[in-house]
């Protein structure tokens, strides 16, 4: 039997066969990981605040429907392993799955507990002796039976008792069915005194009488209100009227000033009559004489706007305000409007200064200058990723609307899990995949492109055109990156490493470059040497030393792929990019989404606003019990931080001091990894006393450290304190007295690429088991 997550909660729920039950047990005990989800799923599901998806919500795994296919093994096979990554990666989805497979296996396996008293309380219910009829003989039959009886009419009481039997059987029988005819013959109206006949109950007329002596009574008030009640009353046709409208072309004058309604609701005017023109019939005080004791009536007049609606010409009105002037209007508030291109100055400098990595480059004596009016170098491409772009006066970062012109001396960067896509105008398009930034130069040759990349990794394919041309440049070199072909496509990953145990601020990082060829024919040429053909599916590895190496053939990395990025970071994405405004700067709309009730929206928000500079939301994040499902990408984005430059690494240890000083030198430390001579020379063991802080941040950092090197966890839990953990730490010494605290695989500045099937690589070595890609 396979070891997968259902068998896995069929196993906890003990509903599996005996045998089947024991090997599963078994593979259990062999696999550390599978020993680590029984005790997270137990745990789970007696969390006493454990979150929950919404009802209504959609997904593959937030959707109730998706959860009972899963469950009773009718979801899609290639929908199972997405969906069991889901509950792998959150625990609010595993907690869901577990608790429900628990459920339904009470409800479905165990019969119903009836106690021995409801049983027989229940079998007893039919013997019960059934309540006699309540009797449904009015008084006026009654009053017939009786007097049948008195006067020797034997035979009329029995008639009538059957009569109304009959009568109340008929009555609780449904509708459509047939009526059971009386036993007893009907009785003879004859046998009926004519006395007992007029004794039946007589309507009364009182209720109508109040009825209409109440309808009069406010019928009179309501002529009442209309006015007096005399020949003025206007009911009679007499007074003088509040409101007239005189139809169009009436030459006859009246005898007295009526008010006239304009057609088109405007303000009064004169009618040339001696008469007012009234929008709405409204009534001008001192026009027409109040009645005496009484209100004016409202009088509305058909095909006119009620009188409060406002004025279509309000220049009209002599009373309303004038309109303010263009130049009166407020100013917008600088804080919320856009900036404006950083590239509309003065055209970029020959050689950019990459912000934060590079000092500014020599100059190299005979290149061609730039044309001042080349300033438009691509376009942003993607509706739904996010581009940051920064303003190089305020050095603040905002989002990119999509189909943006990108000019000279722009600086872009893109968030983890992103990919957005930049058509460069030498035809090259270039995406970026996770984290990167690069700056926008102008090419050095007429018809091409150039970009100084800081860090990322970029897939680089053209739009058609054969030949299309990319200028790279790093910190450590620079090259042109040729597309001969037109379906060639190139990866290109730049990454700054630094060596475990390394200070950031005084050891040196190696900015290696990796240009990969996927398919077509790619031709990589570093400045001063020879041109280099790369056939499909090798690499080429520079690692700023001055040699560039050549190795494959190898699989394309995972992450040229856009299926590489997991559903649940994609829906987190996706989430993330619609509640991110255009109209403020990025840290500001992160910083507020680090409160956001998801947790997976906190982290990616947290990772974004770390790979900005900002780290102290990302710093909180290692203490927050209800992140441990994600404190490995957190890790790993403040270790990548450090080694992206000096300056970053300034910027994350302030950071660590401001935000947990207790504590600021032993989360510094553990940030920085440690080297293989430096676990020998007892590091190592002080690690293992570590796991016994009291710090959660310390506790996180040191597990993932210990996971880097040996691949284990032994069920060490960072959430919960030494006493929780007793047993795992006691592993932890185990293996430290054993000396087995050490890398499975040496660290290295080379990416581990995966060899091609069927064929044996050569040069770099192939992708260890268990390493990421």
């Amino acid at each position: 039997m396979r070891l997968t997550l259902r068998t896995l909660l069929a196993y906890l729920d003990n509903v599996l066969e005996p045998a089947d039950a024991e090997a599963l047990r078994k593979k259990i005990e062999e696999s550390e990981f599978a020993a680590g989800l029984v005790s997270r799923i137990k745990n789970v599901i007696t969390k006493a605040r454990m979150n929950a998806p919404k009802v209504e919500a959609k997904g593959l795994a937030e959707d109730a429907n998706n959860v009972a296919d899963y469950l009773d093994s009718t979801l899609t096979p290639e929908r199972v392993g997405d969906f069991e990554r889901y509950c792998l990666e959150g625990d609010v989805h595993l907690a869901e799955v577990a608790a429900c497979h628990h459920i339904l296996t009470l409800v479905l396996g165990k019969p119903a507990d009836v106690s021995t008293g409801l049983r027989e309380r229940i079998y007893g219910l039919p013997s019960a002796p059934t309540p006699e009829p309540k009797s449904t003989v009015t008084p006026v039959e009654q009053a017939v039976a009786e007097a049948a009886a008195s006067n020797g009419h034997e035979t009329l009481a029995p008639a009538v008792s059957a009569a109304v039997s009959a009568s109340s059987a008929n009555t609780d029988l449904p509708t459509g069915e047939a009526t059971p005819k009386p036993a007893t013959a009907a009785i003879p109206a004859a046998e009926v005194p004519d006395y007992l006949r007029a004794a039946q109950p007589r309507r009364s007329f009182w209720p109508i009488a109040i009825t209409a002596i109440a309808a009069l009574v406010l019928l009179v008030l309501g002529l009442r209100a209309m006015g007096p009640l005399d020949k003025t009353h206007p009911l009679f046709g007499g007074g003088k009227p509040v409101a007239e409208v005189v139809p169009p072309g009436n030459d006859e004058v009246p005898a007295d000033p009526v008010l006239k309604v304009d057609e088109n609701g405007d303000q009064p005017t004169d009618a040339g009559d001696g008469s007012a023109t009234v929008p709405g019939a409204e009534v001008v005080p001192g026009d027409v004489p109040a009645v005496p004791g009484d209100a004016l009536p409202i009088v509305s007049i058909p095909g006119e706007e009620p009188a409060e609606m406002p004025a279509e010409n309000p220049g009209a009105n002599p009373g309303a305000p004038a309109p303010a002037e263009p130049g009166d209007m407020p100013a917008e508030n600088p804080a919320t409007t856009l900036p404006a291109d950083p590239g509309s100055g003065t055209p970029a400098p020959e050689e950019p200064v990459i912000p934060g990595v590079t000092e500014p480059a020599p100059e190299v004596p005979g290149e061609p200058v730039p044309a001042a009016g080349e300033k438009d170098l691509g376009r942003f491409l993607s509706d739904t990723q996010i581009l940051a772009r920064q303003d190089p006066e305020t050095l603040l970062w905002y989002r990119t609307p999509p189909r943006t012109v990108l000019q000279a001396g722009d600086r872009v960067a893109s968030l983890p899990t992103y990919r957005p896509q930049v058509a460069l105008a030498s035809g090259v398009q270039l995406t970026f995949a996770g984290e990167g930034a690069l700056t926008l130069v102008p090419p050095m040759e007429a018809g091409n492109s150039r970009v100084a990349i800081e860090y990322g990794r970029f897939l680089a394919v053209t739009n058609g055109a054969m030949g299309a041309k990319l200028e790279v440049i790093t910190a450590g070199a620079r090259g042109v990156l040729t597309l001969s072909d037109a379906d060639a496509v190139a990866s290109i990953e730049v990454r700054p490493y630094l060596a475990p145990g390394t200070d950031p601020e005084v050891g040196p990082v190696i900015l290696v470059v990796d240009v990969f060829a996927s398919s077509g024919r790619v031709v990589w040429q570093i400045e001063g040497a020879e041109p280099i053909e790369i056939p499909p599916h090798h690499v080429v590895t520079d690692l700023g030393n001055g040699e560039v190496e050549q190795n494959g053939p190898f699989e394309n990395p995972a992450w040229v792929d856009a299926s590489s990025t997991s559903e649940l970071d994609r829906l987190n994405a996706d989430l993330l990019e619609r509640l991110i405004p255009g109209d403020k700067p990025l840290d500001v709309s992160l910083k507020e989404l680090t409160s956001h009730r998801r947790i997976e929206v906190q982290s990616l928000a947290g990772r974004s606003l770390a790979s900005m500079g900002s780290f102290e939301s990302i710093l909180r994040m290692l203490g927050d019990e209800r992140h441990h499902s994600f404190w490995a990408g957190e890790v790993e984005t403040l270790r990548q931080s450090l080694a992206r430059s000096k300056d970053s690494a300034v910027l994350l240890r302030q950071a660590i001091v401001a935000t947990m000083p207790a504590i600021a030198t032993e989360v510094d430390r553990l940030l920085w990894g440690y080297s293989r001579e430096q676990l020998v020379a007892g590091d190592a063991a002080v690690m293992v006393k570590l796991l016994e802080s009291d710090a959660m941040e310390v506790r996180v950092i040191t597990l993932d450290n210990l996971r880097t090197i040996t691949g284990a966890m032994h069920l060490y839990m960072p959430q919960k304190k030494a006493d929780g953990n007793r047993l795992s730490i006691q592993k932890w010494k185990e293996r430290l007295e054993g000396g087995a605290i050490d890398y499975r695989t040496p660290p290295s500045p080379l990416f581990p690429y995966e060899p091609l099937k069927g064929v044996d690589p050569k040069g770099l070595p192939a992708k260890p088991a268990g390493a990421k890609s």
